[in-house]
């Protein structure tokens, strides 16, 4: 390979699962499948031109692979809790998610620009320990390497939390009313050029007999590039007797290409309440699906900019 080349790997999780050993041990067993695609810049003879012929030229949009990059922002945040609110006495949990806001392009460099979503639930410092919710929201933003890029190509920019930590504090008095907020957010970044090229397709030399010798040219070609913002429904079942929502954390998971479609795993982890007052946590997941007809390959990313929820008869309704 060349120094040019670079690999996309796409990793997809077959199922996790756990066992607790003791109290000090869990034994946690993952299995993923990796998909890796290599690309690299490779040379082919062709015919640019030949004196006194006839030559049928044919021009195409061609899209190419031009870089990749796999990078983190890290961020380290503090705030007051919302006016209103009681002190902390104890963190339950927190979740946060990713949206990604903007991606501009100059020759050689990316900048990268990501909005962060904060929520986390605690217990109240009061005789009743109620449970209550802080929400907070940030920007974070990186300028990444990519050496070949320019202003018009495209970039396709996946964006997950890596790591979340949250920590209470006091904000200069006795009372714990502050929280600080450290992690680091992982992107994974493909750019696609797209040019015209004009390649010559078949030739003669009027008054010669002329032997000529065709090779297969691979390119992409007749490719689309959009990008959209739209809202979704989406139906989460519950086991039964919850009676009450603290927390709802909604996720993506992996992103497929199958059958003209593309499939998005959609994943939700909650904190809720049941019917005797406790505490309990639940997980499921569900499918999106965007048209991708008359294409075999695709590369796709999706980001949640927002969402809102409603529980009901078993079910959590969800708006993206």
């Amino acid at each position: 390979l060349s120094d040019f080349a670079f690999v996309c790997a796409d990793i997809f999780d077959k199922y996790t699962n756990y066992r607790v050993i003791n109290q000090r041990r869990i034994d946690i067993h993952n299995s993923a499948v990796i998909n890796l695609s290599v690309y690299d810049k490779i040379s082919c003879p062709a015919l640019c031109s030949c004196d006194n012929s006839k030559l049928r030229h044919e021009s195409i949009k061609i899209a190419d692979f031009v870089n990749s990059s796999i990078s983190r922002i890290e961020f380290d945040e503090s705030f007051t809790l919302p006016a209103g609110n009681e002190p902390i006495k104890r963190i339950i949990s927190y979740s946060s998610f990713a949206s990604l806001n903007e991606v501009k392009m100059i020759k050689d460099k990316a900048l990268i620009k990501a909005v962060v979503s904060v929520n986390v639930l605690y217990t109240s410092d009061t005789n009743e320990e109620n449970i209550e919710k802080a929400e907070y929201s940030f920007n974070v933003s990186k300028i990444i390497e990519a050496a070949g890029i320019s202003d018009d190509d495209f970039a396709v920019s996946n964006i997950s939390v890596g790591s979340l930590v949250v920590k209470a504090k006091s904000n200069g008095g006795e009372r714990v009313n502050a929280l600080d907020v450290f992690g680091e957010l992982s992107i994974s970044t493909v750019f696609i050029s797209e040019t015209d090229e004009d390649l010559i397709t078949d030739g003669y030399i009027p008054n010669y007999n002329t032997n000529c010798t065709f090779n297969e040219y691979k390119v992409n070609t007749a490719g689309s590039f959009f990008n959209e913002s739209k809202v979704i429904n989406m139906s989460f079942g519950l086991p039964d007797g919850i009676s009450k929502m603290y927390e709802v954390n909604i996720q993506t998971g992996n992103i497929t290409l199958k059958n003209g479609k593309i499939i998005i795993d959609v994943l939700m982890n909650a904190v809720c309440e049941n019917n005797s007052g406790e505490l309990v946590g639940i997980s499921s997941g569900e499918e999106i699906e965007f048209s991708a007809e008359g294409y075999n390959q695709a590369l796709a990313a999706l980001n949640i900019n927002s969402y809102d929820y409603t529980l009901s008869d078993n079910t959590l309704d969800v708006r993206l």
